[in-house]
């Protein structure tokens, strides 16, 4: 999941950034004034709102104990042990980005994020993923990157066949990068089953 999105690196404690909570758009054809204090040619006003939003930087550590003897005798030990503590800290975030609560140390992550937009099930499953990434588009006034899901949901979604018992996605000899309606999916085990997210996750 972190594939997803922009990485950044900062030298602070707390991040603060802008928060986009609306937008009007009111572009439109405007003629050109042909006088002073001619009001026709008025060019129309948007708006954007902001907010101020401030994050605090979080650490995410693990360890375990092992001692100087044990990794001089296996020296593919130290590999894997490091290797371990690496995967365990990559998991653990990537649970924070997707369902992380935002109290205490955790993050605020997307399925509790503020400003998000909910597509309701509609008529079978790939219509309903159509229809969000159709919401991200025009609600979002964004271009969807992904789907993030939950592996047992991706697994329905895989499995799918027409009336003749032809999968919808080329069955167990399909080869290639697993992609819906034209977007990548990325499995995370992290996103609660049942829930799919689309979005523009840069």
């Amino acid at each position: 999941d972190r594939d997803l999105v922009i990485i950044c690196q900062t030298n602070y404690d707390v991040v603060e950034f802008a928060r986009e909570t609306s937008q009007t758009n009111n572009a439109a054809p405007t003629p050109e004034a042909t006088a002073t204090g001619d009001c026709t040619g008025t060019k129309p006003e948007s708006a954007m709102a902001f907010e101020a939003v401030t994050a605090s930087v979080r650490t995410i550590p693990h360890w375990i104990p092992v001692t100087n003897q044990a990794l001089a005798d296996a020296a593919q030990l130290r590999t894997y042990i490091d290797n371990f503590l690496r995967y365990g800290i990559e998991e653990e975030v990537e649970d924070q980005m997707i369902t992380g609560s935002g109290s205490g140390q955790n993050f605020a992550g997307v399925l509790n994020a503020s400003g998000t937009t909910a597509q309701a099930f509609s008529a079978d499953l790939l219509t309903t993923l159509r229809e969000a990434r159709t919401k991200v588009r025009v609600t979002g006034r964004a271009q969807a990157t992904a789907y993030v899901m939950h592996p047992n949901d991706w697994e329905t979604i895989d499995l799918l066949q027409d009336n003749e018992a032809r999968y919808y996605y080329g069955g167990p000899a399909r080869l290639g990068e697993t992609r819906l309606w034209g977007l990548p999916v990325v499995e995370s085990e992290a996103m609660t089953e049942g829930f799919a997210v689309c979005a523009d996750w840069r």
